[in-house]
């Protein structure tokens, strides 16, 4: 063992008022004491600052998180001896922390060997020995029974009695050192090519409590959020990224399957008031460690972390920022910690915001967001999150329409007059324009504006509104840009499967909703088996989607088309009545009476529809079921009506 360490990995004394920095000749590893407390080491071609948390080889400064230098520092402090896991644990957790710790530091040992170019299997500096822990094997001769390692040189007593002149020679003279050759590298490598895709994992919540899954989720979402508004980056979705919450992590795997170059991972824990957050950035072609940090932050003052890491993350991937992605990534959305915390809980009580299936779990995010405004009335983000919810609720019709649209409308307007530079809200505003007011050029504007501010999130929903006005090709593009960001998500696939029916193309439609679904029943599968003629599968499949209006009157329509007329007529009586009840319903019931042949009738209900401002009506121009019905010249009338041109 050095001098100047004991059994204590915290305590670094050699005597009172005394540190020391280790330093050696490149074959061995020796200790000399300092004046100023400064402790480093040299070994190889490596150098190590444990002060500034620094590791350079060749004077080049290589990236190491902080925990991974903690267990080199520990490692050094005793070359050719065994430290032990659980030495480590205490070491980096000593306040007791209960963590996953295996985790923690087989990814710091992983870490810390690709930035010495080391690997477990031909170690030239780190050992594993399984079970017991690990140990510093380079320039040391085999370990002694004990654990003592002969090669290790102690300092000689006139270095230990040397006049403090010396010591601020050498430290005057390693600092001229450190400087050149940190001038020399700038100037000798060149910047790195920048990666442009990134998938952002789900941080594991390693607290072993499932209370705190909404801090783990709603920070890896935010994460998602924040670097979607970088405009040359391609950033895997949500609903694809927690595809693989809870599965191993296999990093050139996911990074093949997904299209990406570099992979986002980390841990999440939370004891009492403090958050402990580990990231790692991988290059998945090579497993290489980009970058990787250890945050540790009170729960009261955690609000800008997913901002912190995001801009590090945005400086590993070496990308050209505007000046406009640059403010996003610093901006702290609200100092307000409640305020945060609620936000959280609003997204993660809803999940991956698609069909409300639940009004209950609608309203309680609703709460949570009204909450967090209640705490901080300029959270531009909680507002936009509101605006999500209502516009669904609106769509699906699990909420009176033009109420949940209004509210919409409102939510977007506010959420912009705090931050116009919001991208998301700027894309439900859109969609609140068109399904409240029938504002599509508005709409358009809107949507153009959320495209150029953040378009990882903007595709999909430009995409809706091309199909909705006519421009196919356009619409199935945006789509496919989509499904791109988004690849493993049913909702995503579900947007190509919509574009697709649109344009009459059914076997597309089908193969796309079909990856989505995974073999459970699918809403587009069914409309496009009914377009095709297979009627009893189609009936199949809606029969198993529940009971909405939107799936109710799509299977009054298969019976209507396929002969079953009684069947037809019960749904509609059905839908009548939530039409008189909910104001929900008359669009399909217009387009069950199309199939049945009773064009006057289906007239009268596509009226009901505009009066009630059904989001039925937005469909007006594309919907294969309103086939029959558009060379009336009622039809082109409506059409105006709603604002599409015919």
């Amino acid at each position: 063992m050095l001098p100047g360490y004991d059994d204590n990995p915290d305590k670094m004394t050699g005597g009172p008022g005394r540190s020391y920095a280790i330093i050696g000749a490149p074959e061995k590893v020796s200790a000399v004491p300092t004046g100023n407390g400064v402790r480093g080491a040299r070994f190889g071609d490596f150098e190590v600052n444990f002060e500034r948390g620094e590791l350079r080889k060749n004077g080049h400064k290589i990236h190491v998180p902080d925990q991974a230098i903690r267990i080199l520092e520990l490692l050094l402090s005793r070359p050719g001896e065994v430290v032990t896991r659980e030495q480590l644990q205490a070491r980096l957790w000593p306040d007791g922390t209960v963590v996953e710790f295996d985790h923690g530091i087989n990814s710091s040992i992983r870490r810390l060997r690709a930035a010495l170019g080391d690997s477990a299997e031909r170690p030239r500096y780190i050992e594993t020995l399984p079970k017991r822990g690990y140990r510093f094997i380079f320039g040391c001769d085999p370990a002694q029974p004990g654990g003592e390692a002969s090669g290790v040189e102690a300092p000689r007593t006139e270095e230990v009695n040397a006049p403090k002149v010396q010591n601020w020679m050498w430290i005057g003279a390693a600092g001229l050192m450190v400087l050149l050759s940190f001038a020399v590298a700038r100037f000798r490598l060149a910047p790195a090519k920048p990666i442009t895709s990134i998938a952002i994992l789900p941080l594991v919540n390693a607290s072993h409590d499932p209370g705190v899954d909404y801090l783990s989720d709603g920070i890896s979402e935010e994460l998602i959020n924040f670097l979607s508004a970088v405009r040359n980056l391609k950033v895997i979705a949500r609903n694809t990224a927690f595809q693989f919450k809870g599965q191993e992590v296999n990093s050139k795997k996911i990074g093949q399957e997904l299209g990406v170059s570099a992979l986002l991972t980390g841990t999440l824990i939370r004891s009492g008031n403090t958050v402990i957050v580990q990231t790692d950035l991988v290059n998945v072609e090579d497993g290489s460690e980009l970058w990787g940090e250890r945050y540790k932050r009170n729960i009261t003052d955690f609000q800008g972390l997913e901002s912190d890491i995001a801009r590090q993350v945005a400086d590993a991937l070496r990308l050209r920022l505007a000046g406009d992605e640059q403010q996003r990534l610093k901006k702290r959305y609200t100092e307000n910690s409640e305020a945060y915390q609620l936000y959280l809980k609003g997204i993660y009580a809803v999940g991956d915001c698609c069909e409300p299936r639940s009004f209950q779990i609608a309203q309680r995010s609703i709460s949570y967001f009204q909450q967090a405004i209640a705490k901080d009335p300029n959270f531009a983000l909680a507002y936009f999150r509101l605006a999500v919810r209502y516009n669904a609720l609106g769509a699906w019709r699990r909420w009176p329409v033009r109420e949940a649209f209004a509210k919409a409308k409102e939510e977007a307007e506010k959420a912009l007059r705090i931050d116009d530079g919001l991208g998301e809200a700027h894309a439900e505003l859109a969609f609140a324009l068109v399904r409240l007011n029938w504002d599509w050029p508005d709409a358009e504007r809107e949507l153009k504006r959320a495209v150029e501010l953040n378009p990882n999130y903007a595709h999909a929903p430009y995409s809706w509104y091309l199909m909705q006005v006519g421009r196919k090709e356009d619409g199935l593009s945006e789509a496919q840009r989509a499904i791109e960001i988004d690849p493993l998500s049913s909702k995503a696939l579900d947007w190509g499967a919509f574009t697709h029916y649109m344009s009459r193309e059914y076997d597309q439609a089908i193969e796309e909703a079909r990856k989505g679904a995974a073999g459970k029943p699918s809403f587009w599968v069914a409309l496009a088996l009914e377009q095709k003629g297979m009627y009893d599968e189609a009936i199949a499949n809606l029969e198993q989607l529940g009971d909405s209006a939107a799936i109710r009157g799509h299977l009054g329509h298969v019976y209507a088309i396929s002969g079953k007329a009684g069947q037809a007529q019960n749904i509609i009586r059905e839908l009548q009545l939530r039409a008189l009840k909910q104001q929900v319903g008359s669009y399909e019931i217009g387009f069950i009476y199309a199939a049945l042949g009773q064009k006057d009738r289906a007239f009268e209900w596509l009226e009901k529809a505009y009066e009630q401002h059904d989001s039925g009506m937005t469909y007006l121009k594309t919907d294969p079921n309103l086939d029959p019905l558009r060379q009336d010249p009622r039809f082109e009338q409506l059409e105006r009506r709603v604002g599409l041109e015919p």
